[in-house]
């Protein structure tokens, strides 16, 4: 499935406004003005889009003897939850059902080549076949007698149960059993630096390299903790004990931020602000015109591992540096490691932040030496001195962390 483009009536609005639904499940809002001729971003609450069938990540399916169906266990990526469905045979949709007893199992996934389900329907008496497409959606075949072969089914509405306030309410009452089928959701809830709000820098006693900058998700509305990392120049999701997220009377009594740091890879300026268009705005000192100069977007980094490789990343490619630059980008690096939000193990800090890891030491040395991540899994950062192909630093010096109050 790709984008698709909604017209409705907002009623909150009371006016006409387009609404986009991404192939990763993301609702985006417009609203057209006249007098910039140009689309805006609108926000509220009632214009929400059909939920059809290819929103459904089905998880795994369970046999239920009170019901006397298979129930379908899937993420609705309009709804943003994972709910139960039944495919009704005779329509060929998919029916938002209630049962008690039924409970999402953390331990079971559907393999994205495993078939779901498969049924019989009783009007033609063909198989209908349930897998999952490359997206992992569900896609629905159903077998023609004429051409001896299955073929694809268009998608069609889901009979919902849930709307999107009660999806909210359900949040709240529900929260124990959410928890367990949160790391599902979250494997694939990416977002990148277009989603998020930067609010403002703190400091923290467990990061001495670097600021955590509490942003805020277009998406969701939740606040959360980011590092940026300066030699791969991205964002990294965090969980520290020491940072707390200020009240919306604080937030909105500051003033904008403007946060300008050095990238640790060619030692230019690197500047950060909020943009309405770009959430995140990244900009980068190129010393040539004198000028800075946008950045590409990238996403957000949020598991361990992920993080563990770019330290391995950054041992191959400053394998003959001498200047000690590669070990300020591991010290950065091998900090941030037991704050990323989802661990190795797949435990979400935000959920279940466990005992908070011990201070870190005042003088750490990664040349040479192997170090592991909490899946126990080695990195090595031992490199050789045989070459010497080391970057200079330019003319122009920036302060490494150095924030700007822009009224």
């Amino acid at each position: 499935m790709g984008t698709q483009f909604l017209p409705f009536f907002c009623q909150e609005l009371n006016k006409d406004i387009l609404v986009v639904k991404l192939p990763c499940g993301t609702i985006k809002k417009f609203l057209f003005s006249t007098e910039a001729m140009s689309f805006e971003s609108v926000s509220c609450s009632d214009c929400l889009p059909r939920q059809m069938d290819c929103d459904l990540t089905p998880r795994h399916t369970e046999w239920c003897p009170y019901t006397h169906n298979s129930i379908v266990f899937a993420y609705n990526h309009v709804l943003k939850m994972n709910l139960k469905y039944r495919f009704d045979c005779e329509s060929g949709n998919f029916q938002e059902i209630e049962c008690p007893d039924c409970h999402l199992n953390p331990e079971k996934f559907t393999d994205p080549k495993q078939i779901v389900l498969v049924a019989t329907s009783p009007k033609s008496n063909r198989a209908i076949v349930l897998t999952k497409n490359q997206e992992g959606r569900v896609h629905k075949m159903q077998f023609d007698e004429n051409e001896k072969k299955y073929v694809d089914m268009e998608p069609t509405e889901i009979k919902a149960l849930t709307t999107r306030n009660v999806s909210q309410l359900k949040r709240e009452e529900e929260l124990p059993q959410m928890m367990s089928d949160l790391s599902f959701t979250i494997k694939r809830n990416n977002i990148s630096e277009a989603d998020l709000t930067p609010l403002y820098f703190e400091k923290s006693k467990y990061l001495t390299t670097t600021d955590v900058l509490v942003a805020r998700n277009k998406t969701n509305g939740e606040l959360g903790m980011y590092i940026f990392d300066r030699y791969f120049h991205l964002f990294i999701q965090v969980i520290v004990p020491d940072v707390i997220y200020r009240t919306e009377e604080e937030i909105s009594s500051r003033h904008r931020l403007i946060f300008v740091t050095q990238s640790l890879k060619d030692h230019n300026g690197i500047c950060i602000q909020p943009s309405p268009e770009k959430g995140i705005s990244k900009s980068h000192y190129n010393p040539k015109p004198g000028v800075f100069e946008v950045m590409e977007e990238k996403e957000i980094i949020q598991r361990q591992e992920e993080v563990s490789e770019l330290m391995k990343k950054c041992s191959r490619e400053m394998r003959s540096s001498k200047n000690g630059k590669k070990d300020v980008v591991l010290e950065q690096l091998s900090q941030i490691l037991p704050f990323v939000v989802i661990q190795a193990n797949g435990r979400d800090l935000r959920v279940d932040p466990g005992v908070p890891p011990p201070l870190p030491s005042i003088n750490q040395d990664y040349g040479g030496e192997e170090y592991r991540d909490s899946s126990g899994s080695e990195c090595s950062t031992s490199y050789d001195d045989d070459d010497s192909s080391d970057e200079s630093a330019n003319d122009v010096e920036f302060t490494p962390t150095d924030s700007l109050l822009i009224r």
